[in-house]
């Protein structure tokens, strides 16, 4: 298990719905107040995107469908609504328990979580939608690419997806200077989870042209491209759809 896979089973184990979107009212000691919200922004954020996928691409089948990194279920469960069956895939045993909860407690009967490993083992079969959406940027670019991969090797003839990543970070020299120990220097995620209390979120950059390449490669010659920027992350969203 990879260090950064440690560090989403202690999000898991301590504090799921904040590691999964880092707002204080989804805290642990919050977030019963605001689950609804929570929830709610899932679904509205599934709605977003297959509205604009399907603006670009034309209907989509809504036979199944995979979301990459699901964590406590948010969108997975929100993608049960609109396909007949929805998978979601997570690295971490404690965020799948939670999920498994938000299910039970939803009825989703036609939602499934597996457990998820860099060749996406578990789900050897193909989907109508493939979906990630702020979890790539958490992974080492040349892992996250390998999974790139095979995600997109998970899309049935005529179907679609959409990928999420970080292209680039705007940081002080003093927190790019951080970040570098955290992630880079052997203990460092450790000295500084010790110093904080936590271990921090890795944000990797990825290469745009060669994601863009590995769409291509499969068959993926019309792309969009949603950009989005964070203050000091620039994000963006690839979607595209196989032939039949």
């Amino acid at each position: 298990m990879a260090d950064t896979d440690r560090d989403w089973e202690y999000w898991g184990k301590n504090d799921p719905y904040y590691g999964v979107l880092t707002f204080d009212k989804y805290r642990g000691d919050k977030i019963e107040d605001h689950l609804e919200e929570f929830f709610t922004s899932g679904e509205q954020n599934i709605g977003k995107v297959l509205d604009r996928h399907e603006r670009y691409f034309g209907p989509l089948k809504r036979g199944s469908a995979l979301d990459f990194g699901c964590g406590v279920g948010r969108l997975t469960l929100a993608l049960g609504q609109k396909f007949d069956k929805a998978v979601g895939l997570d690295i971490s045993s404690s965020m799948l328990a939670e999920a498994e909860k938000n299910k039970a407690a939803r009825g989703a009967g036609n939602v499934d979580f597996r457990l998820s490993d860099d060749t996406l083992s578990r789900v050897p079969e193909q989907f109508d939608f493939v979906y990630s959406h702020i979890v790539l940027q958490h992974i080492n670019a040349d892992r996250g690419m390998d999974i790139i991969r095979q995600l997109i090797a998970r899309v049935a003839p005529g179907g679609g997806c959409s990928l999420h990543m970080s292209v680039k970070r705007s940081m002080s020299l003093k927190r790019r200077l951080v970040y570098w120990v955290r992630f880079n220097l052997p203990g460092g995620q450790a000295v500084m989870k010790a110093i904080t209390g936590r271990p921090g979120m890795q944000m990797s950059e990825y290469p745009i042209v060669d994601v863009m390449q590995l769409f291509y490669r499969a068959g993926m010659v019309d792309l969009t491209v949603e950009v989005d920027d964070h203050e000091d992350v620039m994000t963006v969203a690839i979607g595209g759809r196989r032939k039949a």
